[in-house]
């Protein structure tokens, strides 16, 4: 009898376990979903209005007005704190990236540019410098800026005269200052003038392009100005040679003429 009974009591045990776990003894509620970020509908809108800075100094502004969105906006300046004001003032020269953000963290954003004040324009007269000469000359005129100009070349000191002379033939860089320190740069180029047409055809066709020699018997032929362009660095590096015209022809250029192909040929080789 009390085998039975303690039988029975195992029975019921294991059975009510089996039930429990096989009939909702596991909590089957359904998981609350994560909160979905709902995208901005209205977001605000954005007008951005900037005003120029003075060279040399930070006195640039920007103002945005945003309009729309939820509730009171806020105006943010690049990566730094928002704000109540759309003002943002003591900007130097440069881009900017202007937010605005309402009560529901809703953001628009646009750049904006602050520029320089009437920074100076620059224009320059050059005068050839001649071959194997310094009569060149840069005479700067200016337009804009503040006040009186002050002139630089190649980085030196500034000077109240706007023109340069006794200048070699190469590339130079002109520098002009006002009085409020705004500074405009450029690049000017002086030639040594030599020309094809005016100063080496001549020499050409009297001592190579002749009969013989490269008048077109003989490659490359320097009858025509296109050959000679193309061949502009041999003819230099055969007439410094003294290589051409060749000693058999009777015939040699002077110390000026080779002189006088040299700056043709470092100015380019022009035609006229």
């Amino acid at each position: 009898m009390k085998n039975n009974l303690l039988f029975a009591i195992l029975f019921f045990t294991i059975f009510s376990t089996i039930v429990l776990f096989s009939c909702g003894g596991s909590d089957d509620t359904e998981p609350t979903p994560n909160p979905v970020d709902t995208p901005c509908s209205s977001p605000p809108t954005l007008s951005l209005v900037a005003e120029n800075t003075g060279c040399a100094a930070n006195t640039g502004k920007i103002t945005a007005t945003g309009a729309g969105g939820t509730g009171t906006l806020t105006y943010q300046l690049g990566s730094g704190d928002f704000q109540s004001s759309g003002v943002f003032e003591g900007l130097a020269a440069g881009e900017y990236t202007i937010t605005v953000k309402d009560t529901e963290n809703c953001t628009t954003n646009q750049k904006a540019t602050v520029e320089n004040a009437d920074t100076p324009t620059i224009n320059v007269v050059t005068v050839n410098a001649g071959c194997d000469s310094s009569d060149g000359s840069i005479t700067v005129t200016t337009s804009g800026g503040s006040g009186n100009f002050e002139y630089s070349l190649n980085g030196g000191a500034f000077q109240s005269s706007a023109t340069f002379t006794n200048l070699t033939a190469g590339a130079y860089t002109i520098s002009v200052k006002d009085s409020e320190n705004c500074e405009a740069t450029t690049e000017a180029t002086l030639t040594s003038g030599v020309n094809y047409t005016d100063n080496i055809a001549s020499i050409i066709n009297t001592n190579c392009a002749i009969s013989g020699c490269h008048s077109g018997n003989q490659s490359p032929s320097l009858s025509t100005f296109d050959n000679v362009f193309s061949s502009a660095s041999r003819v230099l590096s055969r007439a410094a040679a003294r290589s051409m015209p060749p000693r058999s022809s009777g015939l040699s250029l002077t110390d000026a003429e080779i002189k006088l192909i040299e700056c043709w040929v470092e100015d380019g080789a022009p035609q006229n």
